[in-house]
């Protein structure tokens, strides 16, 4: 069973950047070969929560804003 999407931040270069992802299996333990990446790193969490929220919403089956700030059923993963 994967688990929900969320947020993950690491140093690189000395500044905070932030990605999303999630655990391909949630019984095994959280290392790089059990992550489904969700998006690239990047500057701001908040656009990295965003973009977890909308995958969750996503997983769900209802209806996200994509990234434009319309709704519709089929919005896409960022930076992948």
């Amino acid at each position: 069973m994967k688990s929900p999407w969320r947020v993950t931040m690491q140093y690189i270069c000395g500044k905070p950047q932030y990605a999303v992802y999630r655990l391909r299996d949630v019984s095994k333990v959280d290392h790089s070969g059990n992550r489904e990446s969700g998006s690239t790193y990047m500057d701001s969490k908040e656009e990295a929560e965003r973009i977890a929220a909308e995958l969750n919403a996503k997983e769900a089956g209802g209806r996200e804003r994509s990234h434009d700030g319309s709704e519709n059923d089929n919005a896409g993963l960022v930076g992948v």
